[in-house]
Order: C-alpha cells, then sequence, then structure tokens
C-alpha cells in the first residue's frame, strides 16, 4: 500500500496539480474515433499557459476547493470542487496514470465528500467514451442524467470537440 497524503492544495502544489491534469489528459483524451490527437491536448494545454501568461496567475476563485494526493513531495492525484449556493460540482479528478488503481481516487473523493453541502445533489461531466471514468463514478453512486455536455472550451485545434455526459449523486 502506497503511503499517500490526501488534504488541500497549497499554491505551491500548483505546478504538481497542472503536471497531473496534463500528464492525465495525455493518456486519456486521444481518441480516434472522437478525432481527438495527442496534439489536439498538447495545444490546448498550450493555450491555456498562454492565457494565464497574459491574465496572471489564475487565483482560486470563491467557492472552488482544490484537493492533492501525494506520495511524499510529489503530486500524484488532484480533485477539484465548484460549491455554491446553487451548486456542488465535482469539476475535476485525475490520478496519474501509473498510479491508477490503487485507491487513490477513491481516496480523494472521501476528502472531497467533506466540502459539499450535503443537502444538494453533486454533478459531474465524464467524457463520453471515457467508459474507466464512467464506471469509477457509477462505483461512487453517480447515474447518468441523460445530459450532453457540449462546452466551447473543449474544441480543439483539429476542429474535434470532447463532449461529456453528465452524471449526478443525489443528496
Amino acid at each position: 500500500m502506497l503511503d499517500i497524503c490526501v488534504k488541500l492544495a497549497k499554491k505551491s502544489d500548483g505546478e504538481g496539480f497542472r503536471d497531473v491534469l496534463y500528464q492525465t489528459w495525455l493518456d486519456t483524451y486521444p481518441n480516434t474515433e472522437a478525432g481527438i490527437t495527442i496534439e489536439d491536448i498538447k495545444d490546448f494545454f498550450d493555450r491555456i499557459k498562454k492565457e494565464r501568461a497574459c491574465k496572471g496567475v489564475k487565483k482560486i476563485e470563491s467557492g472552488e476547493v482544490r484537493l492533492v494526493a501525494k506520495q511524499g513531495d510529489k503530486v500524484v492525484g488532484v480533485c477539484r470542487l465548484v460549491i455554491s449556493e446553487e451548486i456542488n460540482k465535482l469539476q475535476s479528478l485525475y490520478v496519474l496514470p501509473e498510479y491508477q488503481g490503487q485507491k487513490i481516487g477513491w481516496r480523494l473523493w472521501q476528502e472531497a465528500q467533506k466540502y459539499f453541502n450535503p443537502q444538494k445533489d453533486i454533478f459531474l461531466g465524464v467524457a463520453e467514451y471515457n467508459k474507466k471514468a464512467q464506471t469509477f463514478y457509477q462505483k461512487l453512486g453517480f447515474v447518468f442524467t441523460g445530459k450532453r455536455i457540449i462546452n466551447e472550451r473543449f474544441v480543439f485545434k483539429s476542429g474535434a470537440q470532447l463532449i461529456e455526459l453528465e452524471m449526478i449523486k443525489q443528496a
């Protein structure tokens, strides 16, 4: 069993947080059927870096919670929540590919639940072709709502688009 610590992210975890996102996106989202390439993912992250460079370092928004799973000083998993009067949203939950299957995602989820309003449903979006993540979320009690989420932000350089399916865990 790995010695993993799950806690609120600190400013010093920013680079590790971004690295987990980048590595997991490269591993997860290129998809021949959807027309999404590795180059699309690399370009997407390059655009984000440029946007942040122009706007300055992105601050954590009010109502946003970021969690990290760390092995020693290395960030191996991340989770981002958006919490407001209207919604509980699991915005992202990623674990480095070489650390998947070791209950790190489950541990991030356990910690995340402490921040959600227990009186409200929890929503998330998952890539329609990401069966592995869909199965994971179903094991956590999420079900599909039948809604497809089309976000203009996820239209890639090639013209391909990442389409998500909405899932809900009822309060």
